[in-house]
């Protein structure tokens, strides 16, 4: 009986030797893995933090993105109204430029209006009195000089202007040139004793 008691006993303290090592190589690997498991949560606290703070950074750049798009939103909308204006005053400026070549249309041609009247009022009439006074006083020249027939003086009163009238409306109709008769006359006169006319 004290024999098989003491192997009981003996068994026990085996057993109980083999669980307390079981136990300590459980605890210990147990331990192990704890360790092992802090680092890795350290690692990845480590890790979520780092994404955190990139998240504020974009957070941050998101916020600034916003800022300067709202900012080139209001840009925009000013420079609308600037184009909008400048095409407002584009408009006006081209009616105001067609109103003013209308006008100014409108008064050229009243100018020519008025030149044509005057013109063909007494200008007109002046001129045709100063050539006709000059081609009389060319022609009493040529008369003169002896190169277009001079008018015919009746022996009883004075001179018949209408026979010179007659022979200059003729020499006017055959379209006879006066400088070529000038020339014409000159030669047949005076060619011998001088060069030219002049």
């Amino acid at each position: 009986m004290a024999d098989t008691e003491a192997r009981l006993k003996n068994d026990i303290r085996q057993k109980q030797q083999e669980a307390f090592e079981k136990i300590g190589a459980v605890e210990q690997q147990a331990e192990l893995r704890s360790a092992e498991a802090s680092r890795r949560l350290g690692a990845l606290d480590l890790r979520m933090s780092g994404v955190q703070g990139g998240l504020g950074e974009h957070k941050r750049d998101i916020l600034k993105l916003r800022e300067e798009v709202n900012g080139l939103t209001v840009k925009s909308a000013s420079h609308e109204v600037d184009i909008q204006k400048n095409s407002d005053a584009v408009r006006k400026m081209e009616k105001q430029r067609n109103m003013d070549e209308q006008n100014w249309k409108a008064q050229m041609d009243a100018v020519h209006d008025v030149l044509d009247t005057k013109v063909n009022e007494k200008p007109f009439e002046d001129l045709k009195h100063c050539v006709a006074s000059l081609t009389k006083g060319v022609v009493k020249f040529a008369q003169v000089v002896g190169v277009f027939p001079g008018p015919k003086f009746d022996d009883a009163e004075g001179a018949d202007h209408g026979e010179a009238d007659v022979e200059l409306l003729g020499w006017e109709e055959c379209a006879e040139n006066m400088s070529f008769r000038v020339d014409k006359a000159w030669r047949q006169r005076c060619s011998q004793r001088f060069r030219n006319i002049l």
